[in-house]
């Protein structure tokens, strides 16, 4: 805890005297970031801390980064301590998501896609294979949510190469999602 100094008026002398407090630390501002807000099941992402001289993560580790690879969403913990023992605790949560899915094309394979540019700025492109396309007997429906799970989009479509105006979100990481017949093909997309 911070420690005040004291002034007091002396009222023979018509003068301040000031006692300053040097018996103290300055507690730490302390930041602590990741690398990445958003990893799959088992990726790694690195957290690092600023703004003290000394570190204890909830881990044992005692470096200013802390490299972590949770399978499940997670809060890490950390002691900062300055010069003259002044501690503050943070803590930092790594969200995780399960991806199921997300870096192979499709659950099954017979479904084969190509999703393009990606990362991209505005149209992205969905191009069904020859036999994917000829599997098709009704409408699939697209879905893209943001990282936060929200669905950004739903459509209905029944073309075999079909752009989509991205233009309008905001940048990051969003996952797309189509169901056609019985099966569902997933993808990560990258809006720059």
């Amino acid at each position: 805890m911070d420690k005040i100094d004291l002034a007091v008026a002396n009222g023979s002398s018509n003068n301040v005297s000031i006692l300053i407090n040097t018996s103290g630390g300055i507690l730490p501002t302390v930041n602590v970031i990741s690398s990445t807000s958003l990893i799959c099941s088992g990726q790694s992402a690195t957290l690092t801390i600023s703004g003290a001289n000394s570190y204890l993560w909830n881990t044992g580790a005692t470096t200013s980064t802390l490299m972590v690879s949770p399978i499940a969403t997670s809060v890490y913990s950390v002691i900062a301590t300055r010069t003259g023992g002044c501690k503050i605790p943070s803590t930092i949560t790594q969200s995780v998501s399960f991806c199921t899915g997300i870096n192979s094309f499709a659950v099954n394979g017979d479904l084969q896609l190509n999703i393009y540019p990606n990362p991209t700025n505005e149209i992205l492109t969905i191009e069904l294979d020859a036999s994917t396309a000829l599997s098709i007997t009704k409408n699939y429906k697209i879905e893209i949510v943001n990282i936060f799970g929200e669905v950004v989009l739903n459509q209905i479509a029944s073309a075999n190469n079909l752009s989509l105006n991205i233009n309008n979100f905001k940048s990051g990481i969003y996952f797309i999602q189509l169901k056609i017949n019985n099966s569902t093909v997933r993808k990560k997309i990258i809006k720059q």
